[in-house]
């Protein structure tokens, strides 16, 4: 008698898929044929499961979707589903790999400013998931400490142009797009944020992401930036 545990490991594997009718052999699973063949049952759950979490990259990545056209996505996002199912009961963090998988599909290597687009929306997500266990201050208030979700991405692309032409449906050019920035991504709430650093600030944002545990306070200037964007914390006290 089959195990629940390997049934259901068997089952896994035929809704992740490439071919059904191939997955269902290796599987060797005992099931009665019925007047709906029983691959034909499979199919429904394994169209669901896949549909599902195709669903959740075209959630998590919009702009990139948008960017790279509904179609494309849909087939790109299907086989990573594929190659890629979750490895945990929660969503959340799902899709993280999905910058790497792209990266080693050739066409895509043709379109970094779509690579880069997905890079900052994986870092937006993440800024998303982190968990909070302190309380947001106001002012230039010391203590204070940078929130460890905020995240800085170096890219040589203009992505706020990049992303403000593409949600005005506007011409993109690759061309005006190269042009190194430094972005700082932050959080408020449960919905994350970009923006270009000044390049005033870029040198001290470096220093602090690359020394968080420095006890020496920001310039004054980038306190503000960061407070002003809800990214100094002041973590709660010790138990």
């Amino acid at each position: 008698m089959v195990k629940l545990a390997e049934l259901q490991q068997s089952f896994a594997k035929i809704a992740l898929s490439d071919d059904i009718e191939i997955a269902v052999k290796e599987q060797q699973l005992p099931i009665n044929s019925t007047p709906l063949s029983y691959i034909a049952h499979l199919q429904i759950y394994r169209n669901g499961v896949q549909a599902g979490l195709k669903d959740v990259l075209a959630e998590k990545f919009p702009l990139t979707q948008k960017l790279l056209g509904a179609n494309f996505f849909h087939n790109l996002s299907l086989l990573y589903v594929r190659r890629a199912p979750p490895l945990a009961p929660s969503l959340g963090n799902y899709g993280k790999g999905f910058y790497d998988f792209l990266m080693a599909i050739p066409p895509l290597q043709k379109l970094p400013h779509a690579l880069e687009l997905l890079r900052l929306e994986i870092m937006m997500q993440a800024c998303i998931q982190s968990t909070r266990s302190y309380t947001p201050v106001s002012g230039n208030k010391v203590p204070s400490q940078l929130d460890p979700a905020c995240k800085i991405l170096e890219s040589p692309f203009d992505l706020k142009t990049l992303v403000q032409n593409l949600l005005a449906n506007a011409p993109i050019s690759k061309e005006e797009l190269h042009q190194k920035t430094l972005f700082f991504i932050y959080r408020d709430h449960y919905k994350s944020y970009f923006m270009a650093v000044p390049e005033a600030l870029q040198h001290p944002l470096h220093a602090l992401f690359n020394a968080p545990n420095n006890k020496t306070p920001p310039c004054p200037e980038l306190m503000a930036f960061l407070s002003d964007r809800g990214a100094l914390i002041s973590p709660l006290p010790e138990k």
